[in-house]
């Protein structure tokens, strides 16, 4: 396998590439630069979007723009403009805690999970966001959310709580969102960053060490 420069960002630090089907774009957020960035493998054009804060993940909505996961809060957002319209505080109570991994399931919910900058404590949670915009606490007790994703169809939920050095796998309801029961599937990874059990179906991880 061959690896090519595609595009010379230089970011801080760069992680939740995806592909944009509405704009045929590839996307990606460097969370310390504060920046959205896409990418046409068409034209070749890059665009950095300038954000209000850290973007920890993301996702295009149908009717146009993003649902973000801002360290604080969850907010749509339409890139180019200034302001973002909140759904939800994260963890107002909690100044450590932030939000970090996030990834849709095929229903449109937003799963997004939180972590403890500050201390590291196992003291943050996952929530989900309703495409209604309500919200839902589904696992507590975390310290790093990573690597959550789904199986081709959409019964099981993958999570990773990084310093466990495991990945679990949830029991997920695609009619309601919830979880149901937990199994660990991997044992012994160094530093989970990355997803399993993609649309295709191999699993497949990432990480760091």
């Amino acid at each position: 396998m061959d690896a090519s420069l595609v595009v010379d960002c230089r970011n801080h630090h760069g992680e939740g590439i995806l592909w944009n089907q509405q704009d045929a774009c590839v996307w990606w957020t460097d969370i310390e630069g504060r920046k959205l960035w896409s990418f046409d493998p068409v034209t070749g054009e890059t665009k950095s979007h300038e954000m209000p804060d850290r973007v920890c993940c993301f996702a295009p909505r149908a009717e146009g723009g993003m649902i973000v996961a801002f360290p604080n809060a969850v907010s749509l957002y339409e890139p180019g403009l200034a302001a973002a319209t909140q759904i939800a505080a994260f963890e107002p109570g909690n100044p450590n805690t932030r939000l970090n991994d996030g990834r849709t399931d095929r229903q449109g919910r937003l799963i997004a999970g939180g972590m403890n900058e500050g201390t590291g404590a196992a003291d943050s949670s996952v929530i989900r966001i309703d495409p209604d915009g309500s919200v839902a606490t589904i696992i507590e007790g975390v310290a790093c959310a990573n690597s959550t994703c789904f199986s081709p169809d959409g019964r099981t939920m993958f999570f990773a709580d990084t310093p466990e050095k495991t990945i679990r796998a949830y029991d997920y309801d695609p009619e309601s969102g919830t979880l149901g029961a937990v199994r660990i599937v991997i044992v012994g990874a160094d530093r989970l960053l990355g997803r399993v059990g993609e649309e295709h179906g191999p699993a497949v991880r990432a990480e760091t060490g």
